[in-house]
């Protein structure tokens, strides 16, 4: 196997994009490009520029443009209230609350990661559950609208890709097997809308600070991605380089987990990933992507983002109910819920614990650090 190039120049130069309409009314040459998405690299653009008041693509840019606006004020707060509203408070799940920076790995080998998060799980927001403690901050309390209206119209758009795979997979329509059918709106699952702030970073002082987002593949089955700067970064399944996808104006980035590739029986791929300080990305490679005339913040002022070096990012986290069964790669049975809190146990241990497993990346022995190759 190639070994992963730490510094990469290369680029997607066309990551397939589909229209929410072609989601919506599939044709089978939009069923056949979705399959190939899917198990190829595991990652697409999803097209939502659309003021259709059926598919609810423009309503849905219009909520994630005003959540990136208020951003901000959310971690403006002291990071003394917002520790209280800690993720350990939520329990062994994880799937609530504030995570600061470091909690987890990050891409420098020994390092922790450099992003903080705050987690709003559906379970809470769609009022399905009333385990709802600490409560929220009122920064966040003052907004439960905003946040209702986008995890609702998140969840149906993921629905719709799943509806969309679903026929993929011949799985008859009556079938409960059908994947928008593990995925019920009124079901509880660990599904979380999370609102993420990665740091300011230097390169000279890379190699001592909290840094990115450790290379990971997804715990549910799949994330739609807003953000303002480059910085996502995939692992090619061809030559093994890190590959950069850059925002698109009005598109989210839609990506498989591991749930949705284990669901599949492996057709879909669960794609390897990390996020990168968009200074580390090679003058090459940031050059290609700022000529591209669409390559524009997904929302938002991308030149203040860039100045700051401070990257917003928003992300719907679509899972299976909490009582959905799936068979890993080497054949272990998981409920979807046990699969999520081993997974998270992992994402917090350090670098020897996680190269010992393949539960983070996929494979053992390869983290994807930034200072590494292939045994890294």
């Amino acid at each position: 196997m190639a070994s992963p190039d730490r510094n990469p120049t290369s680029y997607v130069p066309a990551l397939p994009t589909f229209a929410y309409s072609e989601i919506l009314q599939p044709t089978s040459s939009t069923l056949q490009a979705l399959s190939e998405a899917c198990s190829t690299y595991g990652f697409f653009y999803l097209d939502l520029r659309e003021a259709d008041a059926v598919s609810n693509g423009d309503i849905a840019l219009s909520l994630i443009q005003e959540i990136f606006e208020y951003a901000p004020n959310i971690f403006d707060i002291p990071i003394e209230e917002k520790m209280q509203y800690e993720v350990d408070h939520y329990g062994d799940v994880k799937i609530g609350g504030y995570k600061p920076a470091g909690k987890h790995s990050g891409i420098v080998d020994g390092k922790r990661d450099g992003f903080e998060n705050f987690l709003l799980p559906r379970n809470n927001v769609a009022q399905l559950s009333s385990d709802r403690k600490p409560p929220w901050p009122a920064v966040i309390a003052s907004k439960t609208t905003l946040i209702q209206r986008s995890s609702h119209i998140l969840h149906s758009i993921g629905l719709q890709i799943l509806e969309a795979l679903s026929t993929v997979l011949d799985i008859p329509q009556n079938s409960t097997q059908r994947l928008e059918k593990l995925h019920r709106a009124d079901q509880l699952s660990t599904t979380t809308l999370a609102v993420l702030k990665y740091l300011p970073s230097d390169t000279s002082t890379l190699q001592d600070m909290d840094t990115g987002h450790m290379a990971h593949t997804d715990v549910g089955t799949l994330t739609l991605l807003f953000t303002t700067s480059p910085g996502l970064q995939i692992l090619s399944p061809q030559d093994q380089t890190w590959i950069s996808v850059p925002p698109l104006s009005g598109h989210a980035i839609v990506n498989v987990g591991d749930s949705l590739s284990f669901i599949s029986g492996s057709r879909f791929t669960s794609s390897l990933h990390r996020v990168v300080p968009s200074h580390l990305l090679s003058t090459e490679q940031s050059g290609k992507m700022l000529s591209r005339d669409d390559h524009k913040a997904c929302m938002g002022n991308e030149e203040e983002n860039h100045s700051s070096g401070t990257r917003y990012s928003i992300a719907y986290f679509l899972r299976p109910e909490l009582d959905v069964h799936f068979l890993d790669a080497e054949g272990r049975d998981w409920r979807s819920e046990d699969w999520h809190k081993v997974k998270y146990a992992v994402f917090r241990a350090d670098s020897k614990e996680q190269r010992e497993s393949s539960l983070l990346t996929g494979r053992k022995g390869f983290l994807g650090d930034w200072n590494k190759g292939i045994g890294g």
